[in-house]
């Protein structure tokens, strides 16, 4: 069966709705500077939550676009980044069957990616993505514990 949000407390789905917040951060301040395509590179994620087939990614996306309320929940919280995705790792493998968790982890990835991709150059060279923004992306998957 399909987890939903309510097999979770409100402060565990919290730490799950920052999940793509902390993945952005992450890959954004790889670079020093968080510049609007990497901001509209993720906004287009938050909007396109219907084309994840998996439903607490959707349902995370939804909560997002709902209103500001989680973006200022997400900078009042004390956690660091890393610490967050582990939480969050965690909170999937206890919670959520093995497959449903793994997807999660993996649009959290594909996100990070997408963010990596939007910012440097313009040109649609390998180069897109900077060596700062790679490392990130595979401290994202460790932390989260999917391959990249």
């Amino acid at each position: 069966a399909m987890e939903d949000r309510s097999i979770f407390t409100d402060e565990e789905w919290r730490t799950l709705t920052f999940a793509p917040l902390w993945v952005f951060c992450s890959v954004a301040e790889a670079d020093a500077d968080i510049d609007e395509r990497e901001i509209a590179a993720l906004s287009m994620e938050v909007e396109d939550a219907y084309l994840y087939d998996e439903p607490l990614v959707q349902e995370v996306f939804e909560v997002l676009q709902e209103d500001d309320q989680p973006l200022l929940d997400f900078k009042a919280d004390e956690r660091e980044g890393d610490d967050g995705l582990a939480e969050v790792a965690d909170l999937l493998d206890r919670k959520v069957p093995g497959e449903q968790a793994e997807a999660f982890k993996k649009a959290m990835l594909f996100i990070a990616r997408s963010v990596a991709e939007a910012s440097g150059e313009e040109s649609f060279s390998a180069e897109r993505v900077s060596g700062g923004e790679e490392l990130s992306l595979f401290r994202i998957a460790d932390l989260l514990g999917v391959s990249l």
